[in-house]
């Protein structure tokens, strides 16, 4: 059996808000019923400014750059997602019809391995 990596505050605070996303709140989710890697990084930026004004630290540990659709995540948050949908996280894999390029959307497990919760 597979050694099941632990999860840190950053990977519990994505599954939170792709669970909460998803089940919440419909009408943002596209037609495959996921959330889009560019409103998940825009959301985990805007928690963690949040976090700063309230708190004067960030929730996660990510950093961020100025991209053309928003804040995204310089370092790993891709890699962190491939990592989750290995446990709790489903891919939805999708093509844009003007361009043919190929994206994916993300929703939670069925049967989510993880009890989804935050402690701050």
């Amino acid at each position: 059996m597979t050694q099941r990596p632990s999860l840190d505050q950053t990977d519990r605070l994505i599954l939170y808000l792709v669970d909460s996303l998803t089940r919440g709140v419909p009408h943002l989710l596209i037609e495959g019923g996921g959330v889009l890697t560019t409103m998940l990084a825009k959301l985990l930026f805007l928690v963690d400014v949040w976090s700063i004004q309230a708190s004067g630290s960030q929730i996660t540990d990510f950093r961020y750059i100025r991209y053309k659709h928003g804040p995204y995540p310089l370092r790993q948050f891709e890699e962190r997602l491939e990592s989750l949908t290995s446990w709790d996280l489903y891919a939805i894999p999708q093509t844009r019809m003007e361009d043919g390029r190929s994206y994916r959307v993300y929703r939670l497990k069925e049967s989510p391995k993880t009890a989804i919760g935050l402690s701050f």
